[in-house]
Parts: structure tokens; sequence; C-alpha cells
């Protein structure tokens, strides 16, 4: 399998039926380049198992665990970044 960049299986919106939701694939982006590309893949995946699972909250809940990988990714950059002036 080729290494993913991004989940393969999101909300992809545009349902008229659920009133023209928009897509998820602008967040996900957003997310995944706070994620350092050899983590990527394996983040990917779970987000899909995530979303590909039963239950009505399965989407949110996806959507949830990558906000939180990205924003501990995001922190921990800041971090180094951080510490790297102050040297």
């Amino acid at each position: 399998m080729k290494s993913l960049t991004y989940p393969r299986f999101y909300f992809d919106g545009n349902y008229e039926a659920l009133g023209g939701i928009k897509s998820d694939r602008q967040f996900i982006l957003a997310r995944m380049a706070h994620i350092p590309p050899e983590k990527q893949h394996e983040i990917s995946l779970r987000y899909e198992v995530i979303y590909r699972s039963a239950g009505p909250d399965n989407r949110q809940k996806a959507n949830e665990f990558l906000h939180e990988i990205a924003c501990h990714y995001r922190e921990e950059k800041k971090n180094y970044v951080r510490s790297d002036t102050e040297l």
C-alpha cells in the first residue's frame, strides 16, 4: 500500500439530504499539516478505523482524534522552536 498523507475515507459533504454539509477535507488537511510526515500514514489509518466504525458519532470521534493529535504535534513543534531560540 502506498504511504498515506491523509485518510482515504472521510465525510466528503454535499449531501442535499443533510442540508449541504461541507466536506471534512479542508479540516483534515489543515490538521495533517501539523503531523510529521513519518507519522501521517499511521494517523491516517487510525482515523479511518474510527471513521468507519459503527456508531452515530463516528465522524465526530474521528475528527476529534485528529484534532487532538494535531494539537499535540503543533505544541511539540512550538516547544522545540522555543527551546531552540533560547540557546
